[in-house]
């Protein structure tokens, strides 16, 4: 067999072994290729290389590209590029799909390594490069929470090569090794969810066993405060007694939760006794509030006024017989006179509520009026006087007080005898010590003297 029938058999070989790994697995390894550089020359360095390329995923401890050291992945040879030092790689490798994935059975290490092999290819025998290699990690939980690496180098002397990889568990697998599985149940086959990161099996309420299969008694653990316990596949049910509800019926039910408080009422719960009570707002009465309270059963208008109300309204209306109005007939009609004008106001019997209700405003609108203006004129005839008494009392003081000096000058002696008074404007008349003549009444004769009281003042010859 010629050497290039071996190296296909070999390359078939690879194909069926990546085929196979690519089927099996709970998880992956993908990996996107951006870009190659070199600076390879052949033919005497007249030409640049044809470059093509390997792949292999393999664990660290191992050599990639021998046997077994391509654990996880190996991909045979892409196509070759014709003499150049630089590719850019599309979703398209010359035969082999960009990204390259490799689907595992579970991740033995922490990290992945990835090893890329480059060949010249010749028309006899392809030369071999150089091989690159790089360690991968970390592993996600799962696709949805898989993040493509930032565009990453590796390098072999001058030979380079660009890339992104994300390694992530399948579905319903867990652990950084993708080596748990768990889909969650709610079955014959069990009754459990799964820990997000360890897939352990998290048993249903009411569940227990490996697989969560087996049912929980929860009677026997006393699982109702009061009432009747039956126990049911995965479950509990609690048979209350009066005025207990809940789950274990330990709540007590609230009377008021039913809203039983008609028309606005405010419903008060009695919990020791298991009762409420209805504060009903006004013009409703009953234990509900459901009854409406007759405005007029109270018989609100007086003097043999009528009280009427509407079919469920809760204010009524007095009709007012005369002379009588207001909101309950307190108020009399009456007539209303001045010193100008006489006012006389008067009713009929009213046609309806509402023109007694005006009517009444309008004479209680003119007895304020009138009550006013009396007001104020008594105000102001009480001052007129008072200023006219002030003015007679000062003019008669002021008269009397002339009138007592022009009266004390009149008294005089005949002979001109000098007479001395404690008033010093008397001092210097001249009186006769045997005669006197006093013309003004209020003078008293004496033996010596003339003498008055003026006030408190005594005035006398001395």
């Amino acid at each position: 067999m010629s050497l290039l029938g071996r190296r296909k058999i070999v390359f078939a070989c690879f194909l069926f072994v990546g085929c196979l790994q690519d089927v099996l697995g709970s998880g992956q390894i993908e990996v996107k290729f951006s870009s190659y550089s070199d600076s390879c020359r052949e033919d005497w360095d007249t030409n640049k290389c044809d470059p093509k390329f390997s792949f292999c995923y393999g664990r660290p401890q191992n050599t990639p590209f021998t046997n077994g050291g391509c654990q996880y992945l190996l991909k045979g040879e892409t196509g070759h590029w014709q003499d150049t030092n630089y590719i850019v790689f599309n979703s398209d490798m010359k035969g082999v799909p960009n990204p390259l994935i490799a689907s595992i059975n579970k991740f033995e290490d922490s990290s992945v390594t990835l090893a890329v092999k480059v060949r010249d290819d010749d028309i006899f025998e392809d030369d071999y490069l150089t091989t690159i290699s790089a360690s991968l990690s970390p592993v996600y939980r799962s696709k949805e929470e898989s993040q493509w690496s930032s565009s990453l180098t590796m390098s072999q002397g001058n030979y380079r090569m660009t890339y992104q990889f994300r390694m992530f568990c399948d579905a319903y697998y867990y652990t950084t090794s993708c080596s748990v599985y768990c889909k969650q149940q709610d079955s014959s086959s069990g009754h459990y969810t799964c820990d997000p990161s360890t897939g352990a099996k998290l048993c249903m309420k009411g569940w227990k066993g490996p697989n969560c299969a087996d049912d929980v008694n929860e009677c026997e653990q006393g699982f109702c405060v009061r009432g009747e316990c039956r126990n049911l596949p995965g479950d509990v049910l609690c048979i209350c007694p009066a005025n207990y509800t809940g789950k274990d019926c330990s709540e007590l039910i609230n009377p008021c939760k039913s809203s039983p408080c008609l028309n606005g009422g405010t419903c008060f719960a009695h919990s020791s006794q298991f009762t409420y009570i209805c504060t009903c707002k006004d013009g409703w009465q009953g234990k509900n509030c459901e009854s409406r309270v007759d405005p007029c059963s109270k018989s609100p208008c007086s003097n043999g006024g009528t009280c009427t109300s509407q079919p469920g309204a809760t204010s009524y209306e007095c009709l007012c017989r005369e002379p009588y109005y207001g909101a309950n007939c307190l108020q009399v009609l009456t007539t209303t006179s001045t010193t100008t004008t006489t006012t006389t106001t008067t009713t009929e019997a009213p046609s309806s509520s509402e023109s007694m209700v005006a009517d009444a405003h309008r004479l209680e609108s003119q007895e304020e009026e009138g009550f006013q203006i009396w007001y104020i004129g008594i105000i102001a005839a009480a001052m007129l006087l008072a200023c006219l008494v002030i003015v007679v009392f000062i003019i008669f003081r002021r008269r009397r007080h002339a009138k007592s000096q022009k009266e004390d000058l009149t008294c005089i002696s005949p002979t001109g005898s000098n007479l001395v008074f404690e008033n010093n404007m008397y001092n210097n008349l001249k009186f006769n010590q045997t005669s006197y003549i006093c013309k003004i009444h209020k003078w008293v004769k004496t033996t010596n003297k003339c003498s008055i009281n003026i006030g408190t003042k005594h005035y006398a010859e001395v």
